[in-house]
């Protein structure tokens, strides 16, 4: 698999058109805020889950996205400059490889998962 099937692509894209809408309210340093700073908290707002003063994303929210952990911590992750949001979002929802050239399950366009070892054969490529 090299996109995820339950990411709720629409519900990613409104987020991100809500950030470029309003830069100036956009801080994805602020991880899990719920405050519609970052893409989580607007996907929080965007449902109607937002509470005034909760500091966290809601739970339904966070099952809304369809993410796993891993693939939502890296979303949310603080370090996320709009290009990457952006690659991100189009990784889980096409599987076209992201911003670090590996695809939802970690292999690049060679096959290849970080340490050599092949996705088809479940070994290290001959080089």
């Amino acid at each position: 698999m090299t996109y995820i099937p339950t990411f709720n692509a629409d519900l990613s894209r409104r987020a991100l058109n809500e950030i470029d809408a309003h830069p100036e309210q956009w801080n994805q340093r602020l991880d899990h805020c719920g405050s519609a700073s970052c893409w989580a908290g607007w996907c929080d707002k965007l449902l109607g889950n937002h509470k005034e003063g909760e500091k966290l994303v809601s739970q339904k929210t966070i099952g809304s996205i369809g993410l796993n952990k891993w693939n939502y911590n890296e979303f949310t992750d603080y370090r996320n400059s709009r290009a990457r949001l952006e690659a991100l979002h189009i990784l889980f929802s096409t599987g076209v490889f992201g911003v670090d050239g590996r695809d939802s399950e970690g292999f690049d366009r060679d096959g290849r998962d970080s340490e050599g070892w092949g996705r088809k054969e479940g070994g290290r490529f001959d080089d």
